[in-house]
């Protein structure tokens, strides 16, 4: 009886102990995220993911890796979303651009293929999506290689942009 109760007693405070755990971490993710840091929320989400693997936290997580230009990572995260059966359709359309970005682009064919069935209003678009993973596939193989040099009168050795039609001009 007195054996019954301690293991009774440690799975309690294992279950409290790790929901506790998430709960704080969890509520600072979704604040960093709120206020679009999304790079410092990402050991947040992961701590909580380690201690409650949810859906919707690992949708952030991705979403936070993709949004931080950490793609291969974002990759992997989305896979580990649409595991799950009620996965948003945009995680397949998200891990497409990931795969696609990644150059695998086969993988991202397919993953914009599920986008599309899954969301009827995108069939279009995924088809079209997939049409530009061939192209994209065709150039990177056939293409030959271009030197960009700076122009020196106009460039500088810092981030430039490009001109882009507004209204009735042009602005940088």
């Amino acid at each position: 009886m007195i054996l019954k109760r301690s293991t009774l007693a440690l799975l309690l405070l294992f279950f409290v102990g790790t929901t506790a755990i998430a709960q704080p971490s969890l509520y600072f993710g979704n604040e960093l995220y709120k206020d679009q840091k999304f790079k410092r929320a990402i050991p947040y989400y992961l701590k909580a993911v380690k201690a409650k693997p949810k859906l919707t936290t690992i949708e952030y997580l991705a979403d936070c890796y993709r949004l931080t230009n950490d793609y291969a990572e974002a990759a992997k995260w989305y896979e580990r979303a649409t595991a799950f059966q009620k996965c948003r359709s945009i995680d397949y359309y998200h891990w497409g651009m990931m795969l696609k970005t990644l150059r695998q682009y086969d993988l991202a064919k397919e993953k914009f293929s599920y986008w599309g069935a899954r969301d009827i209003l995108h069939i279009a678009l995924a088809d079209k999506m997939q049409a530009s993973c061939d192209s994209a596939k065709y150039w990177v193989n056939t293409s030959k290689k271009v030197f960009v040099r700076p122009e020196l009168g106009l460039n500088s050795r810092y981030t430039d942009f490009g001109a882009v039609a507004f209204k009735t001009g042009v602005v940088f």
